[in-house]
C-alpha cells in the first residue's frame, strides 16, 4: 500500500513518522531520567534529614542518661544504700522531689535495691513494689546502664524509663537509680520532625515494635510478625504489660533489625497505600531504638508524569505544525515533477521535440536544461544509433574486461603490499621500544636457552655481576656468577620451571666477576613455543644486598634498644606496684586511679618492647626452637582459658574440633603457643559482640585441600576461624608484613603493634610448617597453620623468644 501512494505522501508519512518515533523516545528518556533524578534528589534529601534527626535523638536520649548518671554516682545515693536510715532517705527523697518539681517531664523518680524493691520514690505507690521483673534491673544489676519505652505496673502509662546502677567503691552494685520520663521530648522530636512532614516516621525498639509515630494508627504494631521468643521475652519483662502486638507489613525489615543492622535502605510495595516506598532503617547510634522512615515514590512519579504530559502535549502541536508546513513546502517544490512526467512520456514515445520550461532557478531548473540538451544528443544520436552502437559495442566490451582483470590484479597486489608495510612498521616499532625498555631496565635481565645458555643480557648485567654481556652470551649462568647455594634450593628451581613449568621466584646470594657475594632477588620464567615446549628461559635479577644490610643493622638497632628499655620499664613496673601496695605511704583514690594508669600503660609499653626484641631475633635469625612433646589440646584450652575474660565481655560463642592427633606431636611450646594466642587474640579481638570463634585442629593427608591450597605433606593443621571484620582484598597481601595493620582493624582496634602476624609467619617458616588465610571483608577470616606430622624442626641458636 505505501508504494503506490505518491511521493509528497510518502515523504509526509515518513516525516511524521520519524517525528512520533524521536517524540516516544525522547518522552520515554525525559521519563527515566527524570525519575531517577527526582528520586535520588529525595533520597538525598532524605538521608540528611535522617542523619540530623538520628543525631538529634542522640541528643535527647544522652542529656537524660547524664541526667541519671550524675544523680547514680552521688554519694548521697551510694551512703544511703550502704547505711539507709530515715534521715537519710528523707534527705534523698526530698532531692528527687525537688528534680521532678523542677520538670514536669519527669514522672518518677526511684530507687531499687539488690533485689529489685523501689525503697523510695516520688510516685509512693512505687515503694515497696517488686521490679525484679523488668529488663533495667537485670541490665543494673549486670552493671550496665539502660534505656527503654515501657507501659508503667502502676500507673499504666506510657514512658521512657532511664537507669543506671550505683556502685560502692569497688564497684560492686549498690542498687539501681531510675527515672520515668514522658515521651513529650522524644517523640515531638520525631513526629514534628522536618523529615515527618514529608514522610511517615517510626521510632521502634529492637524488637520492632513502634514506640512513636507521626501516624498514631501504628503506636504498639510490630513491624513484621514476632517470634515465638521475641513474643515469649515480652511477656517475661511485661514492657507492654498485656497490650497485644498486631504485626504491620514489614516483615523483611523486622528480619534486618533481629540480625543487629545499623543502617538499612530497601524498596517495598505498601499494599496498604498501594505505593511503592523506600524504607530507611537507622539505628541511633548506640542505643536500643531505630529510626525508621517511610519514603513514597508515588509522589515523584505523579510529578514527572505531569511534567512528560505537558511536553508530549507540546510534542503532539510541533508534529502537527510541522506536517502541515511540510506539506504545503512539498506541494510547492514538487510542483514541476508534472512537466518532467510529460517529457519523460514523450522521450519514451520517440518525441524528441518536447522541451521542458522552467523559471525556477533552482536544482530543478539545472535538470530541465541537462534533459533539454539529452533530448537534442538523443534526437542526433537515435538517427546514427544502429551502425554506431554496433561498431562500438565489441570494442567496448573487450577493454572494459581487460580493464577489470587489470584493476582487480593490481588492487590485490597494492592491499597486500599495503598490509605487509602497516605490520612491517607496527612490528620495527614495537621490538625498538622493547629493546630500549630491557636495555634501560633497572633490574638484571638475562634470556637464556633450554639447556641454559645465555643467548642475551641487559645492560646492567655488568653493574650487578662483573662480567659485560659480550662474556657472558654463549656460556651458562652457572659458571659465571653462581655461588653454591643448597642443592635442595637448585633442585626446587629446576623442578619449577623444567617439570612444573612455571614462574620460579626467590632470594639467593650469587658471586661477582671479583669474587665479591651479594644477594639477589631472582625470577626465571619458561617460554613456550606453539607445541608447548621450552625455548627459552627469562631471568630477573635485582641486587638487594644493601637493602638486606640496612634491615640487619635495623634489626640489631632494634634488639639492642629493646634490651636497653627493658630495665628502665621493669623499674617503673617495680615501683609502681609499691606505691599501688601502699608501701611508699598511703595513697588517696584520684593517685590511686592516675598509678593505676600507668602501670597498665607501662604494662602495654613492655609487652610492646618484649614483641620488637622477639621480632629482632625472628629477623636475626637467633632464636631457638627446642621441640618437646606438646599436648596440642590442653594448649589451645589454656590460651582460651587466659582470653576468657575478653569472650565473655563480647558475649561471644566459642567452639573447639579435636580430631586425631599426632601421638607424641613435638613441638617448641613457647613458640607453638605463641603463635596460637597471637591467632585467637586476633581472632576474639575483631569480631563484634555475640560473633563466633571456631578452633578445628586435625591430622590431613598429602594432597588435601584447605583454604584453597593443597598440602604437600601429611600434616597437622590449626584452623581459627571467626565471624569478625574480615581483611579487605587491596590489603590481603600485606596481612604478615611487619608493622602493618589493616584500615579497618585500625578503625576497630586502636590498639596493636602490627607484629603478631609477622612473628607467627617468621616462627611457622623456621619450623618448617606453613599458615595461610582466605578472608572476606565484613564477613569474618579463617587462618591455617599446618605443621608436619613429626613436629616443627629444632633449630639451634643463642636466644629464646620471650
Amino acid at each position: 500500500m505505501f508504494k503506490k501512494l505518491k511521493l509528497k505522501t510518502k515523504i509526509i508519512f515518513s516525516i511524521f513518522v520519524s517525528a512520533v518515533i524521536l517524540s516516544i523516545l525522547t518522552a520515554a528518556g525525559v521519563y527515566f531520567y527524570l525519575g531517577n533524578t527526582l528520586v535520588n534528589e529525595k533520597l538525598k534529601e532524605t538521608d540528611k534529614l535522617i542523619t540530623e534527626q538520628v543525631h538529634e535523638s542522640r541528643q535527647i536520649l544522652d542529656k537524660n542518661e547524664v541526667f541519671v548518671k550524675t544523680i547514680a554516682t552521688q554519694e548521697y545515693v551510694k551512703e544511703y544504700l550502704q547505711n539507709p536510715d530515715e534521715k537519710k532517705r528523707l534527705a534523698v527523697l526530698k532531692i528527687f522531689s525537688d528534680y521532678a518539681s523542677t520538670d514536669p517531664k519527669y514522672l518518677s523518680l526511684y530507687l531499687l535495691n539488690t533485689k529489685g524493691i523501689a525503697l523510695l520514690s516520688t510516685d509512693p505507690s512505687f515503694v515497696g513494689q517488686d521490679y525484679s521483673f523488668r529488663v533495667y534491673y537485670t541490665e543494673g544489676m549486670a552493671g550496665r546502664p539502660s534505656v527503654d519505652l515501657l507501659l508503667g505496673k502502676m500507673t499504666n502509662r506510657f514512658g521512657y524509663f532511664f537507669s543506671h546502677p550505683v556502685f560502692d567503691e569497688k564497684g560492686k552494685v549498690l542498687g539501681i537509680f531510675v527515672v520515668k520520663i514522658t515521651g513529650d521530648e522524644i517523640n515531638s522530636a520525631i513526629v514534628e520532625s522536618e523529615i515527618g512532614r514529608i514522610n511517615t516516621v517510626m521510632l521502634v525498639d529492637k524488637y520492632g515494635v513502634v514506640i512513636a509515630s507521626n501516624r498514631p494508627e501504628r503506636f504498639l504494631k510490630s513491624l513484621g510478625t514476632l517470634t515465638i521468643e521475641e513474643k515469649r521475652e515480652l511477656q517475661v519483662s511485661k514492657k507492654f504489660l498485656n497490650t497485644e502486638i498486631v504485626p504491620l507489613q514489614y516483615g523483611e525489615v523486622q528480619k534486618a533489625l533481629r540480625t543487629g543492622t545499623s543502617t538499612l535502605i530497601m524498596r517495598v510495595v505498601d499494599v496498604e497505600d498501594n505505593d511503592t516506598e523506600i524504607i530507611h532503617v537507622d539505628k541511633i547510634e548506640d542505643s536500643p531504638f531505630y529510626l525508621v522512615t517511610e519514603i513514597r515514590l508515588g509522589i515523584v512519579n505523579n510529578t514527572v508524569l505531569h511534567i512528560l504530559a505537558i511536553l508530549l502535549g507540546f510534542m503532539l502541536f510541533g508534529i502537527v505544525l510541522s506536517t502541515a508546513i511540510n506539506y504545503w513546502l512539498l506541494s510547492t517544490a514538487l510542483s514541476p515533477l508534472k512537466r518532467f512526467k510529460e517529457f519523460a512520456e514523450g522521450i519514451s514515445s520517440g518525441d524528441f521535440s518536447k522541451t521542458i520550461d522552467l523559471k525556477t532557478d533552482d536544482e530543478l531548473m539545472d535538470v530541465a536544461k541537462t534533459l533539454n540538451g539529452m533530448s537534442k544528443n538523443l534526437k542526433d544520436l537515435y538517427e546514427n544509433l544502429g551502425a554506431r552502437v554496433e561498431e562500438q559495442t565489441q570494442e567496448i566490451r573487450k577493454k572494459a574486461k581487460d580493464l577489470n582483470d587489470q584493476k582487480v590484479a593490481i588492487l590485490n597486489i597494492l592491499e597486500d603490499v599495503e598490509k605487509e608495510k602497516r605490520q612491517s612498521e607496527a612490528l620495527a616499532n614495537d621490538l625498538e621500544k622493547f629493546k630500549q625498555a630491557v636495555e634501560n631496565a633497572s633490574d638484571q635481565i638475562v634470556i637464556a636457552d633450554a639447556e641454559g645458555t645465555v643467548v642475551y643480557g641487559n645492560k646492567i648485567l655488568e653493574k650487578i655481576t662483573g662480567y659485560t654481556p659480550e662474556e657472558a652470551i654463549g656460556k651458562k649462568a652457572g659458571t659465571l656468577w653462581k655461588k653454591p647455594m643448597p642443592p635442595e634450593y637448585y633442585a626446587h628451581l629446576w623442578n619449577t620451571i623444567k617439570v612444573q613449568k612455571k614462574t620460579f621466584i626467590g632470594e639467593i646470594e650469587n658471586k661477582r666477576k671479583n669474587g665479591e657475594i651479594y644477594t639477589a632477588v631472582i625470577s626465571i620464567s619458561p617460554i613456550f613455543n606453539k607445541q608447548g615446549d621450552i625455548v627459552y628461559f627469562v631471568a630477573l635479577e635485582r641486587d638487594i644486598t644493601k637493602e638486606k644490610e640496612i634491615d640487619k643493622a635495623k634489626t640489631e638497632f632494634v634488639s639492642l634498644a629493646s634490651h636497653q628499655l627493658r630495665t628502665p620499664l621493669s623499674a617503673i613496673n617495680w615501683y609502681t606496684e609499691m606505691l599501688l601496695s601502699g608501701d611508699a605511704g598511703k595513697i588517696t583514690k584520684e593517685q590511686k586511679k592516675f598509678l593505676e594508669e600507668v602501670y597498665r600503660g607501662n604494662q602495654r609499653m613492655v609487652d610492646l618492647v618484649n614483641a620488637l626484641l622477639n621480632v629482632s631475633r625472628l629477623d636475626l635469625g637467633t632464636f631457638i626452637i627446642e621441640p618437646t612433646s606438646t599436648d596440642v589440646a590442653g594448649l589451645i584450652q589454656s590460651v582460651l582459658g587466659e582470653l576468657r575474660f575478653e569472650i565473655k565481655k563480647r558475649k561471644l560463642s566459642v567452639s573447639t574440633s579435636f580430631g586425631t592427633l599426632p601421638n607424641p606431636f613435638l613441638a617448641d611450646q613457647k613458640l607453638f603457643r605463641m603463635v596460637i594466642q597471637n591467632l585467637l587474640s586476633n581472632a576474639v579481638k575483631y569480631t563484634s559482640t555475640k560473633g563466633t570463634v571456631t578452633i578445628v585442629v586435625d591430622t590431613h593427608s598429602k594432597g588435601d585441600a584447605l583454604g584453597e591450597r593443597f598440602l604437600d605433606e601429611d600434616s597437622l593443621v590449626v584452623s581459627v576461624t571467626d565471624s569478625g571484620i574480615g581483611i579487605p582484598v587491596g590489603e590481603q597481601d600485606k596481612i604478615f608484613s611487619k608493622l602493618f595493620r589493616a584500615t579497618n582493624a585500625r578503625e576497630s582496634e586502636t590498639e596493636g603493634t602490627g607484629l603478631g602476624l609477622y612473628m607467627v609467619k617468621s616462627i611457622i617458616d623456621e619450623s618448617g610448617g606453613k599458615v595461610w588465610f582466605i578472608s572476606e571483608e565484613k564477613k569474618g577470616s579463617t587462618f591455617y597453620v599446618a605443621l608436619s606430622v613429626d613436629g616443627m624442626k629444632k633449630k639451634e641458636g643463642s636466644k629464646k623468644l620471650d
